[in-house]
């Protein structure tokens, strides 16, 4: 019997604290509340789900998954077509299955090819039937599988401050939680103290080490995400301009133009309508 905490069919449930680890699917317009107490791990299988966290707001896509650390809390919306599967592992149980798997995905967002979508589902669902000591065997494997899928995040390592590699995992984690904020707050202006309690470092330490890592800064990175975002919604939202900037956080029309400018060399309209063209060319 497969032991798996589902939400389905807009049915909305709360995820009880778990004493271990606990396999979850949500689907088809479900909604399931996980617990602040644990490190979660959500791997999108089918359409396309939304999640609120305390990182901020993320729409996942077939084949995106994303680690969220302890005191996230997120909230995973499916939608109408989608499915979406995880575990919720209390932190002290997630930190030994790192230590016995060797590595561990840290904080983040990634994607994975379609092609290894079949073996993550098989390894996921080892996990649903087994219990005991062969249910951590089954966390293990799923974690050695999913850490070498972050290779982008793991070179940064290099360029963390410590002298041990472990301190050095610890310094990736906290920043890796901040990009994944910038990334769930693309919406908005984020100011550097709130990405620099997140990380439970001083606002001079974190912005030096941000840099450090990133090769660029905490709000530069915000600004250019924000534009990404822009750009997204151009492309794929009949909303004006002056809608889209206040959606990415900008104060006028007048700001987000320039701002959009600067960066993409031609205003909004002009890459809304270049993006329409070149789709129209691609569907001929």
């Amino acid at each position: 019997m497969l032991d798996i905490l589902t939400a389905d069919r807009g049915a909305t449930h709360d995820h009880p604290v778990p004493t271990g680890p606990r396999w979850f699917a949500v689907s088809r317009l479900g909604n399931l509340q996980l617990p602040g107490q644990s490190v979660v791990l959500c791997l999108q299988m089918r359409g396309g789900s939304r999640i609120d966290a305390r990182e901020g707001v993320f729409q996942l896509q077939r084949g995106d998954w994303v680690v969220f650390e302890r005191d996230s809390a997120p909230q995973v919306q499916a939608g109408r077509g989608g499915l979406l599967l995880g575990i919720t592992v209390p932190a002290a149980d997630w930190e030994q299955a790192a230590r016995d798997a060797g590595a561990a995905p840290l904080p983040g967002r990634c994607r994975l090819p379609a092609a290894e979508l079949r073996s993550l589902l098989r390894l996921w669902r080892q996990g649903t039937q087994a219990t005991g000591e062969r249910r951590q065997r089954c966390l293990r494997v799923l974690l050695a599988f999913l850490a070498p899928r972050q290779a982008d995040i793991a070179g940064l390592l290099a360029r963390c401050p410590g002298r041990s590699r472990q301190r050095k995992l610890q310094v990736l984690a906290r920043l890796q939680r901040t990009w994944l904020f910038l990334e769930g707050n693309a919406h908005r202006t984020v100011r550097l103290a709130e990405l620099a309690e997140l990380s439970s470092l001083s606002v001079c330490h974190f912005a030096k080490t941000f840099q450090s890592l990133y090769r660029e800064s905490p709000l530069a990175a915000n600004h250019r995400l924000r534009l990404e975002r822009a750009c997204h919604l151009l492309a794929s939202t009949p909303l004006s301009v002056s809608d889209i900037g206040q959606a990415c956080g900008f104060d006028s029309c007048c700001s987000f133009s320039r701002a959009f400018s600067n960066r993409y060399r031609q205003p909004p309209s002009r890459y809304r309508s270049t993006v329409a063209a070149h789709s129209a060319v691609r569907l001929a």
